[in-house]
């Protein structure tokens, strides 16, 4: 390991020491009980580094739903029995979902896949809200508890991609890229796709969704896969797949809602103007995803965290 890359292990160290220090902060919040008896289910995976950050994720979603819900996690496998004990603390009844647990349904595993399927499961009884646990909420949701009344599927995107586009398009669009990504690879044989009615492609983050009660997707999520690992064979094993997958199974619900950005946004994709210039960054947005290291730019994740932190302390 050569001195730059020593120190910027050691830098990383001391910024996730800093944040994780604030984030236990929430662990001290009034108590949010799950309702297994609600109409939602907020859920979220987690793994053990990311235990106070999927607790701040899920408070700050939660207190700006105008409805009860049910609670869950996914326990990637690297949860301990004392994790589990804390997330409990924090939400009484919450349900642990061990990620072995879940039926694939002939679909790859790992990648997130059981995410996604589990998220399937429980559109039988609820309206399910998928968060990262890189997700804070700064500012009230209309959006989000709008599409829940009306139990309309939702999907954070980015400035490139406001609306469901056409089968053609998307296609020609991952053709012309000449990437190999499995995204835009995944994305050039829509066209070819049998196994499901498919005319419309949202191109989103699975980080923040919302599925609808009885959306009834688990089958065509199961035939969708294995039509595209006979198409792409061991490539549709690769991570970015889930994403993909979910992007189709959102377009294939009847009513949907493609969130506005920059209110919801993947923090730094793209960079956002107000940000750079200083002016009012709060006042436009609601929904922030701090994809992998860009919740360590410019201190915003830190900042966010700790005032909403003193806000939730308030109530």
């Amino acid at each position: 390991m050569n001195l730059n890359d020593f120190k910027e292990k050691v830098s990383r160290k001391v910024q996730e020491s800093r944040l994780n220090s604030v984030l236990k902060g929430y662990l001290h919040l009034e108590p949010i009980e799950s309702d297994a008896g609600a109409e939602v289910t907020v859920m979220t995976q987690l793994y053990a580094k990311a235990i106070y950050m999927g607790i701040a994720a899920m408070h700050s979603l939660v207190e700006k739903l105008e409805c009860s819900v049910n609670l869950e996690v996914i326990d990637d496998g690297s949860l301990t029995k004392q994790h589990h004990q804390i997330l409990l603390n924090v939400f009484p009844g919450l349900t642990i979902t061990k990620i072995r647990n879940i039926a694939r349904h002939g679909c790859p595993s790992g990648g997130c896949w059981e995410r996604l399927l589990r998220i399937q499961e429980l559109t039988n009884d609820y309206y399910v809200i998928q968060v990262d646990t890189d997700i804070l909420v700064i500012n009230d949701i209309h959006e989000i508890n709008d599409c829940i009344t009306s139990n309309r599927a939702f999907i954070s995107s980015s400035p490139d991609w406001p609306q469901p586009v056409g089968i053609d398009e998307i296609v020609e669009y991952a053709s012309k890229s000449g990437s190999h990504n499995i995204q835009f690879e995944s994305e050039r044989q829509l066209a070819k796709i049998k196994s499901i009615e498919l005319n419309r492609y949202v191109r989103g983050c699975a980080a923040f969704t919302g599925f609808p009660k009885g959306a009834e997707l688990t089958g065509k999520l199961s035939k969708f896969s294995q039509e595209m690992e006979s198409i792409l064979g061991k490539r549709w094993l690769e991570w970015g797949t889930e994403q993909f997958a979910c992007n189709t199974m959102i377009a294939l619900c009847e009513e949907l809602m493609v969130l506005p950005w920059p209110k919801y946004q993947n923090f730094c994709f793209p960079e956002f103007k107000p940000l750079i210039e200083d002016s009012s960054f709060s006042d436009e947005v609601s929904v922030i995803h701090f994809i992998g290291s860009n919740r360590f730019k410019y201190n915003v994740y830190l900042t966010y965290a700790k005032t909403l932190l003193k806000s939730l302390s308030k109530k």
